[in-house]
């Protein structure tokens, strides 16, 4: 899982209200990211992992993945 705010080109257009853009999955996520001020949570049930922590960010399955949201939670799975 790699986390990628917006482009910019000195640090003083940080938006620290808005660290985060898009999520990019490499994978089934197995454990939770490290990203400041963000509290994400990966947890794994029946095969699938589901997500806390990732409302209005563009989330970009690799091929063979499947995401659904529902509410504040993310669930990523094999693609059926």
């Amino acid at each position: 899982m790699l986390c990628l705010g917006p482009a910019v080109l000195n640090t003083s257009e940080f938006n620290s209200a808005r660290l985060l853009e898009e999520v990019w999955m490499f994978g089934m996520p197995e454990c939770s990211p490290e990203v400041m001020r963000n509290k994400i949570r990966v947890m794994q049930m029946q095969g699938s992992s589901y997500i806390k922590g990732l409302e209005g960010l563009k989330i970009l399955p690799s091929e063979g993945l499947e995401v659904k949201r529902r509410g504040a939670e993310v669930r990523i799975s094999r693609a059926r």
